[in-house]
Formats: C-alpha cells, structure tokens, sequence
C-alpha cells in the first residue's frame, strides 16, 4: 500500500479520464495515421499517467506507461510503421494500465504482470533511450544559470522568439520546496501539472521527468510560455502547497536578443556565486509600454480557477436528494393541516416553503445531470473489438452525448446499450462479402443517437443490416419451448417481433462469445421498463432494425395527477397525461368488446382503473358526466374511467420491494401530506 494514500482518490480519477481520453485519440488515430492532434492528446494522457504513477510510486504502472510513451514517441515521429498490429499493442497497453488502476482502486495493489508487454513493446524499440539521452545532453549545454541573461539551444530561443511574437508572456520560472516538505515528487507533478494546464514548459533544469520523480537538490528552473500576466502565475505556483521560493521572471524580446526582466515584487533565493540577482538598476530599465497596457486590461484569473469547483461523491448527492424527498413529503403535510384547519397564516407560509424546495429540487437535480458521453465513449472501443473479432467492418456514429440525464439513471443504461449493440453487430450488420453481394457498402452502419424530447430522452440504436425476420423468431420462440405453434401462428408481424424480448430467446444459429445464449434482451427490456421507461422495436428485412428506448428525464421526484378510485386514491405520472376530459354515458361505444371513445376522430379503448386494481368504482349510471383521463406510451393512448379528480402534486416516489415488484400497473407507492399511502401507476405495463 502506498505511503501517499491521501492522494490515491485523486490519481484513480484523473487517470481514469485519461484512458478514456486515450480510447477515444487512439480510435480517430487508427482511422487516421495522419491525426497529430489526436497522436498528441494520446501522449500527453500516457505522459500524465506515467508522471502520476511515478509520484505514487506505482512502479508497475510507471513502467508500463513508460515503456508505451517511448513507443508512441517513435510513431510520432513517423519512425514506426502505424498498422493493425501496432495498434492492437497500444490498446492491450492502456487496457492493462487500466486493469492496475481499477486493482489500486479496489484493493490498494496490484499483481497483473506486464512483462509480456513490455517484451512486445521492447521490439519495436530500437535504441530510443540512447536518443533521449543524446537530445538532454544537448538541450543542457545552454544551460544558464545566469538570471540575466539567457543562453539556452537555438531551437528552444526560436520557440520563446515565436511565441512572444504570438502575444504570449514567456517567463523563466525558479522554484524551491520547504525543507519539510516529505513528498517533494507529488508537488513537483502538480506544479507542473497546472503550468502545463494554463501554458507551455519549453525547458526545464533538470529535465521534466527528474522533476516530476524529486531528482532536484535545492530547486529547479523552468522556461515557461503562457497568456496569463506575472502575478496570475505567481498565484497560480503559490497554489501549491509546500512552495518555498517562486521567482517569476519576464523574458522579453528586444533588440533580436532575449532577456530577463524580473519584478521588484519577486521572492529571491539565496544568491550564490554563480547564480547573481539583478540589480534595483537592471529591473527598472526597458520595461516595454504594451506590458503595462495589458496589465490594465487585463486581470489575473488563474488562481481564482483553482477553488471554482470540488469534487462530490454521488452517496452524498443521493443522500441531498432522498432528503429533499422527505421535505416534498413534509410540504404536503403542512399544506393539508392549512387546508384542514383554515390557517391562512400557515398557507402563505407552505407557499414559500413551496417555491424553495422547488428550486432546491431544481438546483440537485441539476448537479446530478451528467452528459451521455459518459456511458457513450466507453462504446466505440467496444464496437471496434467487436467488429473485428466477427470479421466485420463497421462504422459506429454516436449523437447527442451532450444531452444530460440523472446519474441515477445513466448508471442503469450501460448494460442495455451494450446488449442492443452487440446484438447489431453480431446479428444484424452482415459481413463485409455478403453485404457487396446485397449491393450494400462493404462497411456496415450502426448509430446511437440520443435526442432531447420535452420532459424525457429518447435513445436510438439503428443498424443496416439484414433486419429480423418474424417467422425465424416464431419458429425459435417455438424451438426453444417458450410459445407452441399455435400461439405464434396468432401473432402478427409487430407481436412476431416482439418475442425478441422473451427470456431466453434467441434465433442465433451458433452461440459466440458475443450473442447466442438467449440473455440480454429480455434484460433491456426489464431495465428500462424498472426505470420508468419503454422500449420499441422496429425491423425491416434486407434494411436493418431500430431499438428505440424512452427515458424520463429524473427518477428522483415528480409531477402526478391524483386520482379517485372508490374510497382509494392513486397517483399518475404527468409525463403519461395527455389531456383530461369530461363524457356521458353515450359518448361510449363497444368494438369487439371492448369500449372506446372517439376522440379527434381517433378510436380509443375505455378501461374502469378500477377494474385494473379490481376494486369498486361508483356507479355510473347515476352520474350526468364521467371523467377521462387520456394516457400515453409512445404514439399510443388509452383511456383511464376514474371517480374523482384530485389535483396535481409533486411526489416522491418509493420503492415497494419484491412483494409487488411484478404487480401490473404498479410503479411504487408515495406519502400523501396526511400520512397516507398512494400507488403511483404503471402506464407502461398498462398499455401494450
């Protein structure tokens, strides 16, 4: 276990959105050897991950992101050939980096060994340590140590020259830790770290990685480009704990030479012999006009950036939110005992106590909202070993990650979106031969589309491939004894489609190690439906297949219409109201049945909710007007035969447990204002 646990949170973090930023760079890489941006966010991710791991002392994981940085530095520099193979290494490398960062996160160790990979690297290494230890031994003959005048290699004055020429500030940084400080690696990385944030490092003495590792007596200098002004880096450096002397010095280019300018504000170091300060003399002259314009202009903003943001576990976000939960509850209450007792006082008070759990709820709510890219670019790595270990070519397009759905769910959708995947690539999307015999692309096409749709999400898997025929699976659903023969012969196309969702169904031929074992389906389906949602299927043969997947926005609290049923209340989500209307008896007719109103010329079914929950509703006979409440699921509608309209209330809803987990038309129950408990319906289960 690592002496700098106190850290371990933040290394399993950050290394972990690295690697995924390196799935996605290697991704666009493979597609285009040619991408540099992409090769150069690959190797800055691999150089942060090494430089993490060495402040933490994991040895296994500096190595092997070691070992990987030197073979992406010889691709860079186009000094390896990019093929499959090459590509196929990179990717078991940083799938093994994240194998050792999931075993630290769990257990503070890690066993997995990495020599076989560090023996397939080492093969395409030819020599590259002796390179990189020519190129430091060049870069430190200009090394000055001189504050006022600067002799560095001519490629890295070229460097400064440019990019001052550019409107940036360049700085020659010296840096000392406290004698005290016990861990001199960890604040080197994280200096570093934020100077390359806000900048550019051009030169270091010592080097970057003698830095990064605590190699370094008493401090170090660091040649440093940036757009922010003196004091920003000041503070910026002053951010780090456990700095003992920081001296930022401006390098300015006047008179086709560059020199140092430092301020009279700096912190100075002990002068030695042969490292003299400037004199009062030499820092009041030839300070350029245009500096103290932006100075103006300008304010500092970088050390203010690093305390606008903290970290929040989401047990804590979940405990705010079931918290928030119980004050709905409690508003509710408060409200009735006005209501009850005429309290006018208390009702304007409950009015305020409204409006502020409201926007409470809104602003949690909010905080919880996470992008789908998170669940999305864990995918395209997926498909691509996917595809290739099927022999297939395919081209997987995602949309709308920037649509924000509650954590809570987003958690649960991972599995689904995988099942529908693999099942668009294992049996939808045909192998590259049979598709040119089709005259399709020999490249198949599947997209995951996520679009925003008023009050929920709407998620699309499509493939084009070779569609779902209803007669083989009426004649799997019946090998595999789940429908007889006469069953399945009722069905029609639609229905016939539908036995997809069946347990144990599956019209593979053969099982692989992707798909055939007739699990997954049935388990998107029972994800989705637990979450409030709904999932379609469509399929046309020869064109491909669509799975649609509905979601609300939030679980968490919502909106409901309250109900009468009898002497039993019961509560239905707004998101499945689609109007509430008043009927007489006559407005009711019977097709096969069934009994059905028309609505805007459409035919809709009638059902009693209480024959639903078999209980006695009030008779009708005796009433002039029945109350409608028009649900929907999709693009179908029902209507719900109820006694009483209540009204309209915020809840929250709770779960009931395996008791009645599978009872039809029951989501959950929630607490009324009195203490009372109400079922929250279904409408999922209730419309087929």
């Amino acid at each position: 276990m690592t002496e700098n646990s106190e850290y371990k949170d933040m290394f399993i973090e950050e290394s972990r959105e690295h690697l995924n930023t390196i799935s996605q760079a290697l991704l666009d890489f493979e597609k285009d050897p040619k991408d540099k941006d992409a090769m150069n966010k690959i190797f800055r991710a691999a150089h942060t991950i090494k430089g993490m791991s060495a402040t933490m002392n994991y040895d296994t994981i500096q190595k092997l992101s070691h070992k990987t940085e030197d073979t992406l530095d010889l691709i860079r520099d186009n000094k390896i050939e990019v093929d499959t193979e090459i590509i196929d290494l990179i990717f078991k490398c940083f799938d093994g980096i994240e194998e050792m960062v999931e075993d630290i996160a769990s257990s503070d160790m890690t066993e997995f060994d990495i020599e076989g990979l560090i023996g397939d690297l080492e093969k395409h290494l030819d020599g590259p340590e002796t390179g990189k230890k020519t190129k430091k031994s060049d870069a430190k003959k200009g090394k000055t140590n001189n504050l006022a005048e600067i002799t560095l290699d001519k490629k890295t004055e070229k460097k400064i020259i440019k990019e001052i020429e550019g409107g940036k500030y360049a700085y020659k940084l010296y840096i000392t830790l406290e004698e005290a400080c016990m861990m001199k690696s960890i604040r080197s990385f994280l200096l570093l770290k934020k100077l390359s944030d806000d900048g550019t490092i051009l030169y270091s003495t010592p080097d970057r990685k003698s830095i990064e590792d605590g190699k370094f007596d008493e401090g170090f200098e660091i040649y440093y480009v940036s757009s922010e002004e003196n004091e920003a880096i000041v503070q910026l450096i002053g951010s780090v704990a456990e700095i003992d002397t920081k001296i930022v010095s401006n390098i300015e280019y006047e008179d086709n030479k560059l020199n140092i300018k430092p301020s009279a504000a700096e912190e100075k170091p002990e002068v030695k012999k042969e490292e003299q300060a400037p004199t009062a003399d030499e820092t009041d002259t030839k300070t350029p006009e245009k500096t103290t314009e932006k100075k103006e202009e300008k304010k500092p903003k970088t050390a203010k950036a690093s305390t606008q943001s903290i970290r929040i576990g989401m047990d804590q976000l979940d405990i705010f939110m079931n918290l928030i939960g119980e004050l709905v509850i409690s508003k509710g209450r408060l409200a009735q005992i006005a209501t009850d007792h005429n309290l006018s006082d208390l009702s304007e008070t409950v009015g305020t106590f409204d409006r502020l759990t409201t926007e409470l709820q809104d602003k949690i709510t909010t905080i919880r909202m996470i992008p789908m890219k998170h669940v999305f670019d864990r995918f395209p790595r997926m498909v691509r070993d996917l595809a290739k270990s099927n022999g297939k070519n395919i081209n997987l397009v995602i949309e709308g990650g920037d649509i924000e759905l509650d954590r809570t769910i987003l958690d649960e959708i991972g599995d689904p979106i995988v099942h529908l995947l693999r099942n668009s690539i294992d049996h939808g999307v045909e192998p590259p031969e049979i598709r040119i015999e089709k005259g399709k692309p020999e490249q198949g096409k599947v997209e995951l589309i996520a679009e925003r749709m008023r009050d929920h999400v709407l998620i699309t898997v499509k493939d084009d491939g070779k569609g779902i025929d209803p007669e083989v699976m009426k004649k799997a659903a019946v090998r595999k004894n789940l429908k007889t023969q006469e069953e399945v012969d009722k069905l029609d196309e639609k229905e016939a489609l539908a036995l997809l969702w069946l347990p144990g169904l599956s019209s593979a031929e053969k099982i692989t190690n992707v798909s055939g074992r007739g699990v997954g389906m049935d388990v998107v389906k029972s994800t989705i439906e637990k979450l409030n949602g709904a999932v379609e299927l469509s399929s046309e043969i020869g064109v491909g297949s669509t799975f649609s997947l509905r979601l609300p926005l939030t679980m968490a609290i919502f909106k409901s219409l309250f109900v009468g049923i009898g002497k039993e209340t019961y509560a239905i989500p707004i998101s499945n109201v689609s109007e509430i209307i008043s009927l007489k008896k006559e407005d009711i007719t019977t097709v096969n049945r069934q009994a059905t109103i028309v609505l805007r010329e459409n035919v809709l079914p009638l059902v009693k909710l209480g024959d639903i929950f078999d209980l006695k509703q009030n008779n009708e006979e005796i009433k002039t007007t029945l109350n409608v409440v028009i649900v929907q699921k999709e693009n179908r509608q029902i209507g719900l035969l109820v006694d009483q309209l209540i009204g309209e209330q915020e809840i929250t809803i709770k779960n009931i447990g395996s008791a009645m987990e599978k009872t039809k038309g029951i989501a959950g129950v929630t607490i009324m204002g009195d203490g009372h408990v109400v079922f929250v319906v279904d409408i999922n289960t209730l419309i087929n």
